[in-house]
């Protein structure tokens, strides 16, 4: 009995294959893989912004020969305006259901100049509380830094709007130096300076104020502790005598032939943004501010000078620049001074200089700008310049 049944199996079987092999349907006895080979490099770099073809492949098979056209291309599309890595797969099967082994290409889309998003916020630095309101709205734009003219470009690289919350973001900014510039109508914006580096990377925060006081000088500190507090203190000849002024509470002023001096804000350690600001408003005339006409020196500083100090309120918190007075390390400060003058009510104020505070000595006192009254002219100015060097900063009219 088994050998009969053996019999009529092997039988059928010779059959079918002499059926199938007179017709041509040989794909019984084909047990070989196709084979795919690439067309151009398997790993390709292309920049942002160029463009993918794609090279394609070739597919054989030792039984229906060239089978090419059966290629199947999967895996990662390339999108060349997207930096990364992206696997391309090609997949083919015989008419035997042979299927080969696939095949893969890279494709990397790099960046020349990597790009990132960068993001900030705004705060009025003159108001009492850290309110930004009222700088909603406003346009930011960011300049470039020109390597070959040494300078910021005047051709702005991008712009956005300040949100309803005080934020604001740019993307795809190439890493590299940057002037960060605000602007809204009434308002006065300190730029700040910075160097883009990383991914998502995060901008110092930009300060606003109202541009109300005609032909002003604001003075204004920052730091970056959030456990110290940073004073502003003034220095002045009245005539008479040179007088200091260490303002500590907002809204405190004083008035000296025709010149205002008020503390806007007064920061301490508990303020979310950490800057005090100070303005020195100009009289109708120069002649009304006694020091202007003044010559000679009081206690061995000229008449005509103004002299801008900061001091550690709470040294118990760390140091200015980051030594205490027995040359030991503490926590710096990494306070910040910018200068800025207004002019005519309604037009953007000047920027006239940053200084940032040096690093390692032991000061708790420090004089960081000075502003020389200059009156024996045609039209009076101030001079603004940086303490100790005495290096001119820049000339500003008072009139």
């Amino acid at each position: 009995m088994k050998k009969s049944i053996f019999k009529t199996l092997l039988t059928a079987l010779i059959l079918i294959t002499a059926v199938f092999s007179f017709t041509g349907c040989d794909f019984l006895l084909d047990w070989t893989l196709p084979v795919i080979t690439l067309e151009g490099e398997q790993n390709m770099e292309i920049e942002v912004g160029g463009t993918y073809t794609e090279p394609g492949a070739i597919a054989t098979d030792d039984v229906d020969g060239t089978i090419t056209s059966l290629i199947e291309i999967g895996g990662d599309t390339v999108n060349t305006d997207v930096p990364g890595t992206y696997v391309v797969s090609y997949d083919v099967t015989d008419a035997a259901f042979n299927h080969a082994a696939t095949v893969y290409r890279i494709v990397t889309v790099y960046e020349t100049n990597p790009t990132t998003t960068i993001s900030g916020v705004v705060f009025d630095a003159k108001a009492i509380t850290s309110s930004f309101s009222g700088l909603e709205g406003a346009t930011i734009s960011i300049y470039a830094f020109d390597e070959t003219t040494d300078n910021f470009s005047t051709t702005v690289y991008d712009t956005t709007t300040v949100e309803t919350d005080g934020t604001y973001e740019i993307d795809y900014v190439a890493m590299g130096k940057y002037k960060i510039v605000g602007e809204k109508t009434g308002y006065t914006f300190v730029p700040r300076i910075v160097d883009v580096a990383g991914n998502d990377f995060t901008l110092p925060k930009l300060m606003g104020y109202i541009n109300s006081d005609d032909y002003a000088v604001t003075l204004l500190v920052s730091w970056e502790d959030d456990d110290m507090d940073i004073d502003s203190y003034l220095s002045y000849y009245d005539g008479s005598v040179r007088e200091s002024v260490s303002y500590m509470a907002t809204g405190d002023a004083d008035n000296f032939g025709g010149t205002t001096i008020i503390l806007n804000r007064d920061a301490t350690s508990s303020s979310t943004n950490k800057v005090e600001t100070m303005t020195i408003i100009e009289p109708a005339s120069a002649s009304d501010a006694p020091y202007f006409d003044a010559t000679g020196t009081t206690d061995s500083i000229a008449n005509n000078q103004l002299r801008y100090y900061v001091k550690l309120y709470n040294t118990s918190a760390g140091s200015l620049t980051g030594l205490d007075d027995g040359a030991n390390s503490e926590n710096s400060a990494f306070a910040q001074v910018d200068a800025m003058y207004q002019g005519e009510s309604g037009t953007d104020a000047v920027h006239m200089g940053s200084w940032e505070l040096p690093w390692n000595t032991d000061e708790t006192l420090l004089n960081v700008v000075n502003l020389d009254a200059e009156v024996d002219v045609d039209v009076p100015y101030y001079v603004v310049k940086s303490a100790g060097n005495e290096t001119t900063v820049r000339s500003i009219s008072v009139e």
